[in-house]
């Protein structure tokens, strides 16, 4: 039976698919749901022999955490039985992602893909690969959608 749901939440179509997964999941088995954004640490510039860092843009983070907020809320509301609660972490994501699994013992632990496909996670990896492989808890992992001008698949010919 599941108690507690993890769901690590960007903002992105992918993740809105699978908060929405998780959020129903969770009405169904009256499980708790901890919602766990993480913002990558932002980029600096070195200022040389200078000690310090200067920050490269505005603070992503304030950024960020407003998009991905709204985009929680309204998901949220629309499963006001569920208790859910909302993390937002800085930090590698895929470590950040594992490191709560480890701290707060999933029973499953619900992910967006962003869908690199091959060339895209040979480059730069996979979060959901990554977290597939390693986690101690199940993953589930919800893809994209499609793109809505994308041609239909024909099927039987």
């Amino acid at each position: 039976m599941l108690k507690r749901l993890l769901l690590a939440f960007d903002g992105s179509p992918s993740s809105r698919r699978a908060a929405r997964f998780a959020l129903s999941l969770a009405a169904q088995t009256q499980a708790e749901v901890t919602v766990l954004t993480v913002l990558p640490q932002p980029e600096v510039l070195p200022l040389g022999p200078l000690s310090g860092y200067v920050p490269l843009g505005p603070p992503i983070s304030e950024v960020a955490r407003g998009q991905v907020m709204e985009h929680l809320k309204a998901l949220t509301s629309e499963f006001p039985q569920v208790k859910a609660t909302h993390q937002v972490e800085v930090g590698p994501v895929a470590d950040t992602i594992l490191a709560a699994v480890n701290h707060l013992g999933p029973d499953l632990l619900v992910v967006g893909s962003r869908g690199l496909g091959a060339g895209g996670r040979f480059l730069l990896g996979s979060v959901s690969d990554k977290l597939v492989r390693t986690s101690t808890c199940p993953v589930t992992v919800w893809h994209a959608p499609p793109p809505s001008d994308a041609p239909e698949e024909r099927t039987g010919r």
